[in-house]
């Protein structure tokens, strides 16, 4: 087929013919129209690509946690498309549908080239294409250079820029099954989280922002290894340290996923103090009615990660440790001095690490920290670590972390068996022997110690059941919340909020973007929006009342023991009374997680929890929830695009 250059004028006649659908398994990319092609005779070459928008992948297969949707979703894709790594044209993304599982289709459709091909796939950033339009037979070098995108005092929000490429080394051919599978998409920005939970008794968070941010970001980074990540900065030539971003209220204990920042170096100068990118904190100390203001500083104390420095696609999570006294009276104050009077630590985050700890010159992380094994012999878990140790040890301990034993690399008792990787990557605990049925759940720690830190993990034999003993309703619950799509969370965890017959999964803690305005139609919720896992399902509005008919109910407050509130549904007084995490006998803890209302803005929480029945109410056709709160247990009709929790039955 001969190919001539397609106008702008031209691109909707020439879309027409070229859509292709394309199944993308974890998130997506690209698209139809061929803009600026001028060389000489090709044939159209289809290709279906994989791409995904997680970090680097864990040493184990693991969901993901902690991703939200504008870290996820894509809507717009472009892919420059090199041949000898000399820019040829770009392909525009239609059409791109993105789910809840983080998965989309788009249509796509190459130029076949016997020439060594590369093609970069830009995500969410039309704009900047279209401004700094890449040129015909630029190398890849100045097509970096070119594509930026300037940083203004606004916060940066929506759908993140992305990258992924993919190399085709003898070139695109249009008889060849081009499928393509397991591109990574790297964000442009990283993000920066603060907890203060742990200082809630006398200071309380009121707004973050930024001081001394890059004014321009680079869209394709510079020198990424092949996971892909990176490990050194992309800054645009001429760029200026010279924006401080406006402030942006947060709740009183925490600013999760709000603010976005562009990549950064150490200051060239050295002055740490006054030219180093910092984030400011503003908050209310020992009850004061005023805002001052604190710094923190961006420097995790781990290799490659220099004062100051931010990385692309990294999250950076604060989490204050202390607060002395009141901090300064102004943002612009708190930037130009090193903080004294607050204490943080900050450390890198990865998806698969939920817990983790550190001081000054070390982290160490687990997936969890808290584990169920059911009661039959060799049933076993698999514990993914993070650390920046050279080594860590294991040894048995009691309740309270005290060491029970000698460290050791491997443990063993009359129950279990614990072994570290040899490469410490992972921990695999496995029950040796059945848990009969006629016997109390067993019950173990283990603390795992390296330099000064100590991370302390719980694990549960459940107690063999005699055949599914059903439950209030006359069916079986789920023990914990719905988590990701298809996942149950941890016991110590909230899950995630869903709308009505919907397995969009939304964020139980933190502001989201993207929210559905519009609820889903139908009667009942459909098999194929079920995000309960395999064999399980959403209850009906009956076995949600069956629930709060239970005998025994017992509310229980934020502890030593909770960290968030909720209840125990038993079937008698006394057994919600005595259950706990360790010992639930037959109770069940719903979580008092709160609700996203019809705008996705996150209410109630650690007041009330709302949990959704699959049927609609037969005499007003609305959807319902079950309510709990101290003393209020009750099912009344909302709207279907309220985000509420969801707690599984057997099927």
């Amino acid at each position: 087929m001969k190919t001539k250059r397609i106008s702008l004028q031209n691109i909707n006649h020439y879309s027409q013919q070229l859509f292709l659908f394309i199944i993308v398994a974890l998130l997506c990319g690209c698209s139809e129209d061929i803009t600026n092609k001028n060389n000489g005779n090709s044939t159209d070459t289809y290709l279906q690509f994989s791409v995904i928008t997680t970090d680097a992948t864990p040493p184990k297969n693991i969901l993901k946690s902690g991703q939200t949707d504008s870290e996820s979703t894509i809507n717009q894709v472009q892919i420059l498309v090199f041949e000898n790594d000399l820019y040829q044209y770009r392909v525009t993304g239609t059409g791109i549908t993105n789910s809840g599982t983080y998965s989309a289709t788009f249509k796509a459709r190459l130029l076949s080239s016997d020439q060594p091909t590369t093609i970069y796939i830009i995500a969410n950033s039309d704009t900047e294409l279209d401004t700094n339009e890449p040129q015909v037979g630029d190398n890849i070098s100045t097509v970096k250079d070119r594509l930026t995108k300037s940083i203004s005092a606004n916060p940066i929000n929506g759908n993140l820029s992305m990258w992924g490429s993919y190399s085709f080394p003898s070139g695109l051919s249009a008889t060849d099954d081009n499928t393509i599978t397991g591109i990574r998409m790297l964000r442009a920005v990283a993000r920066v989280d603060v907890i203060a939970n742990a200082v809630s008794s006398n200071f309380q968070l009121a707004s973050i922002q930024a001081f001394r941010v890059a004014n321009n970001m680079q869209l394709i980074p510079d020198n990424p290894t092949t996971t892909p990540s990176v490990t050194e900065p992309s800054v645009p030539v001429g760029t200026s340290y010279n924006i401080n971003t406006s402030a942006i209220a947060t709740l009183p204990e925490s600013s999760v996923a709000q603010l976005y920042l562009p990549e950064s170096t150490t200051p060239a100068s050295g002055d740490l103090v006054n030219d180093a990118t910092c984030i400011i904190v503003g908050g209310y100390y020992g009850g004061s009615n005023t805002i001052t203001y604190y710094r923190l500083d961006l420097n995790p104390g781990i290799s490659g990660h220099s004062f100051g420095q931010i990385l692309r696609n990294h999250r950076y999570e604060f989490t204050i440790t202390s607060v002395l006294s009141e901090g300064y009276s102004t943002p612009q104050d708190a930037a130009n001095n090193i903080s004294s009077s607050m204490e943080a630590r900050v450390v890198l985050w990865s998806d698969y690490v939920k817990h983790m700890v550190f001081d000054l010159n070390n982290y160490l992380g687990v997936s969890e920290s808290y584990i169920t094994l059911p009661g039959e012999a060799n049933s076993s878990y698999n514990i993914l670590i993070q650390t920046s140790l050279s080594n860590y040890n294991m040894t048995w301990a009691d309740r309270t972390g005290l060491p029970e034993g000698s460290p050791s690399s491997s443990l063993s008792d009359d129950y279990f068996q614990v072994d570290k990787a040899s490469d410490g990557s992972s921990i695999l605990v496995t029950a040796t022997q059945v848990n009969r049925a006629d016997s109390t759940d067993r019950v173990r720690y283990i603390l795992l110690q390296g330099a000064a830190l100590k991370l302390l993990i719980t694990v549960i034999q459940k107690a063999v059941k005699v055949g599914p003993a059903p439950g209030p309703g006359g069916v079986i619950w789920a023990e914990t919340n719905v988590d990701l799509p298809y996942t149950f969370a941890s016991q110590t965890s909230i899950g995630k909020f869903y709308q009505w017959n919907r397995n969009t999964a939304w964020a139980s803690t933190g502001t989201v973007t993207g929210w559905p305005s519009t609820g889903a139609a139908g009667f009942l919720w459909e098999e194929a929006n079920d995000p309960c896992p395999t064999g399980w399902r959403v209850p009906t509005r009956d076995e949600l009342q069956a629930l709060i008919n239970s005998t025994g109910r017992s509310w229980r407050i934020i502890s030593a023991d909770y960290d968030y509130p909720g209840v125990w549904f038993a079937p008698t007084q006394e057994e919600a009374n005595d259950a706990t995490f360790e010992d639930p006998g037959n109770g069940l803890f719903f979580p008092a997680g709160g609700r996203r209302d019809a705008t996705g803005t996150l209410t109630d929480a650690g007041f009330n929890s709302y949990y959704w029945g699959s049927d609609v109410n037969p005499l007003g056709g609305t959807t319902e929830i079950m309510s709990i709160a101290s003393g209020t247990y009750i099912i009344f009709p909302v709207a279907s695009t309220l985000g509420c929790l969801v707690r599984c039955v057997r099927d």
